[in-house]
């Protein structure tokens, strides 16, 4: 994923600069990195509330266990 942003930035230093092709090229590479990075946090979020969702879980059975015996 940071390949990929540092990547685009280049492209759109040098298109800016030197290449006016390779903005065009940053620009749609920008969009790319964008909507990676928006699913890489969506997937990231739900695992954690998964793993988080388990934890707590655990600890209502527990408190169960503690109440009945």
């Amino acid at each position: 994923k940071m390949v990929g942003q540092v990547v685009t930035i280049l492209a759109m230093i040098l298109g800016d600069v030197y290449w006016p092709e390779l903005l065009i090229i940053g620009q749609a590479g920008l969009w790319v990195v964008v909507a990676i990075a928006l699913i890489s946090g969506v997937d990231y979020f739900v695992r954690y509330n998964r793993l988080l969702n388990r934890r707590v879980d655990d600890i209502s059975v527990a408190r169960d266990r503690r109440k009945a015996g």
